[in-house]
């Protein structure tokens, strides 16, 4: 499974190469950070870590402004 994982994400990061000879690199830094959190996450959730969930920080940043709005609407 494992193997099968790296291979996998290998294979993702072929597509990065026509962002290099193309000079791109805006495009191959965003590429690359996206890369490598959906590397993170995929690993862990295969060796059965405890990754953490992306949306608990969106949770937090937001209640604020959650509980503004619920009290202004109805």
């Amino acid at each position: 499974m494992l193997i099968a994982l790296i291979a996998v994400f290998l294979a993702a990061a072929a597509f990065a190469y026509p962002l290099v000879r193309q000079g791109k690199y805006r495009e191959l830094a965003a590429f690359l950070v996206i890369w490598a959190l959906a590397f993170y996450l995929s690993l862990a959730q295969a060796l059965d870590w405890n990754p953490p969930r992306p949306s608990a920080f969106l949770e937090e940043v937001f209640k604020p402004l959650t509980t503004v709005l619920d009290r202004y609407m109805l």
